[in-house]
């Protein structure tokens, strides 16, 4: 009995038709919490908050409009799969400046630490290094 189980778990492992479908969720999860960081700076102290958190870090004021738009870019290319290999690498810019803001305060996120940016980081160069998977628009070019 445990020898067919694990013949079936391992026949599981071996299969990969259902990676693209794995990576294109992943792709959606990321552009939706790209989506959500951008509107949060938004929303929810407004910009001049964000402003002013950007200039207590030593950046120009502009540069908190720059990081949401750059936020906002992001979602819609990765939503829709389009040059996501380039924009997960460009967006590693922010990303990594960004995890080195919280780790003064530890590792762990519900202290304010930097674990959350970290397998952000993680997740965006899995997704810079797995291209869009399913579930994307295609080009023209990727017709014929």
């Amino acid at each position: 009995m445990p020898v067919k189980l694990f013949a079936i778990f391992r026949r599981a492992d071996d299969d990969t038709s259902l990676t693209p479908y794995g990576i294109g969720l992943l792709r959606v999860t990321l552009a939706i919490l790209w989506l959500i960081h951008g509107l949060y700076k938004v929303i929810h102290d407004g910009m001049p908050a964000t402003e002013k958190f950007f200039v207590s870090l030593g950046y120009p004021a502009w540069t908190a409009w720059a990081d949401v738009a750059i936020e906002c870019v992001a979602f819609v290319l990765l939503l829709f799969g389009a040059h996501v290999r380039v924009s997960s690498v460009l967006l590693l810019f922010l990303l990594i400046p960004a995890t080195l803001v919280w780790i003064p305060k530890g590792f762990f996120f519900v202290n304010g630490g930097y674990e959350f940016p970290l397998i952000w980081c993680v997740l965006q160069l899995v997704m810079a290094l797995c291209g869009p998977g399913a579930l994307r628009i295609r080009r023209r070019s990727d017709e014929r």
